[in-house]
């Protein structure tokens, strides 16, 4: 018989209609040369000068590959899991951090405290599995005057008081906390597995140009423990994490409209990745992959 397992699944055009609103927004902000660039057009040669590339051969290091890395244009650090109350209770949750650079270079000395240079958006469910119903809450701040932010060289995001951080001796253990109107969450993962690296050569490929790509790793399996804030009850939880996170500067290549994700959890510690690239005609992209 197989095992049973526990699945994650995000898709983000759908579930998160926000993003997509800013990633058509964003270009406003970053007109240069004759005109806007297209938030789904392949990096121009100014833009490829101004960016960094998912390129191959890219070194992994950890801890310092767990920060932000803010010369690439889009970041995320994406948390999911299955939590299970005392008595039984079944709960799932998600909390996700995107970091996305409006202007690749740093802030300048002297300049306005209130400049935009990256912009920080979040998302936040607790799916109440025996009670049959969903919470969500989402927050969009600028990298400014502590609203928003990551460290390089380490995990550590936040906006507003949504955090993901991980602490001394070894940065191995991740803090999660979030609240919103009538739930919360507070959370430490540890992992049981290390990090695995998607793709080949350093880079998870998402099309054929250049730098059409990510840099991109999971921790796919993550003992969970803490507590879950429900409208009537609070909840101390155990249960099963998986962390994404990635990086790159490339966007949606022509054709291509979206995507869909995938992980399972199998009870013989065996873990599965799947993303499906998907085409305006239904079809899926040949770069669709898995681990």
């Amino acid at each position: 018989m197989p095992n049973r397992a526990m699945t994650h699944r995000k898709n983000f055009l759908l579930a998160m209609p926000w993003l997509v609103g800013f990633l058509i927004l964003a270009p406003c902000w970053e007109t240069g040369g004759s005109g806007v660039s297209s938030p789904l057009a392949a990096p121009s040669a100014s833009e490829e000068a101004e960016y960094r590339l998912s390129l191959p051969g890219y070194a992994y290091e950890f801890p310092r590959d767990h920060g932000s890395h803010d010369r690439f244009r889009t970041e995320w650090w994406y948390f999911t899991g299955h939590l299970f109350g005392r008595d039984g209770r079944r709960l799932g949750y998600e909390l996700t951090f995107f970091r996305r650079a409006v202007r690749p270079e740093a802030p300048r000395p002297g300049s306005s405290r209130w400049a935009i240079h990256q912009l920080y958006l979040a998302h936040f469910a607790i799916s109440d599995v025996d009670e049959d119903r969903f919470l969500y809450a989402e927050k969009l701040s600028r990298a400014a005057l502590g609203k928003a932010g990551a460290e390089p060289g380490r995990l550590q995001v936040w906006i507003d008081r949504w955090s993901a951080e991980a602490g001394p001796p070894d940065q191995d253990v991740v803090t999660l906390r979030a609240a919103a109107d009538g739930f919360e969450i507070d959370l430490r993962l540890m992992p049981l597995k290390p990090p695995v690296i998607h793709g080949l050569n350093g880079i998870s490929r998402k099309g054929d140009g250049r730098g059409q790509a990510s840099h991109y790793y999971s921790f796919t399996r993550l003992r969970t423990e803490g507590t879950v804030r429900l409208p009537t009850e609070t909840l101390q939880v155990t249960g099963t994490s998986w962390m994404d996170h990635e990086f790159g500067s490339a966007e949606l290549g022509e054709g291509q409209v979206g995507w869909d994700w995938f992980s399972i959890q199998l009870e013989d510690r065996t873990e599965v990745m799947l993303y499906l690239l998907r085409r305006a005609d239904g079809s899926p992209d040949p770069a669709s992959s898995g681990t």
